[in-house]
């Protein structure tokens, strides 16, 4: 996945289980924290903190000075899908269970979940109240980031390899046949 830089800290999820921070400027390890499995999602740092899912099935908070835990939430049996934050709410998919799960960023309380017959691969994107993210089961789904409502899906005629893009009101999707979709973000 992708790092995320802030602050002068790189912070980068890795193969070996573990999610690093390093030092921008010297390229000097700042702290590891280790989880059970792979970290193939994209961190999210915000407020002090870095969110981030493990192929373990887990979400974690960290304190992104130390590296030391605040929380950590069992979503699914993996979670390779970056989550996305938005008004204190983590929006993070599962790729087993097909479960997408709304947790609240304070405390990694599970604030809603629903499951779909595909798994979360990509991360969601979130634009105003809603959450947008696609499935393997082929669906692209609006969620209400507050209560996890599903806002509405569309079928997209093949999976989604990657997020989802939101600019101007417009909606950018790609899917594994070639082809991106522009749609509107209403519903």
């Amino acid at each position: 996945a992708a790092p995320a830089a802030v602050d002068g800290v790189v912070y980068c999820g890795s193969d070996d289980g573990a999610m690093y921070a390093i030092d921008a400027g010297t390229g000097n390890l700042l702290w590891r924290f280790i989880t059970a499995q792979s970290v193939y999602s994209t961190p999210v740092v915000s407020a002090g903190r870095v969110y981030f899912g493990s192929w373990d099935g887990n979400v974690y908070a960290l304190d992104a000075r130390t590296g030391e835990a605040v929380w950590t939430t069992k979503i699914d049996e993996q979670v390779s899908a970056s989550a996305a934050l938005a008004d204190g709410v983590l929006v993070v998919g599962g790729m087993f269970d097909g479960k997408l799960a709304g947790v609240d960023a304070e405390s990694g309380e599970i604030l809603w979940s629903f499951k779909v017959h595909g798994g979360f691969d990509a991360g969601a994107v979130v634009s105003g109240e809603a959450a947008y993210v696609g499935s393997t089961d082929n669906y692209l789904y609006a969620v209400d980031v507050k209560t996890g409502e599903i806002e509405w899906k569309r079928l997209m005629k093949g999976m989604m390899g990657g997020s989802a893009a939101v600019a101007d009101g417009a909606l950018y999707v790609g899917t594994q046949r070639g082809k991106v979709h522009a749609m509107t973000t209403a519903r």
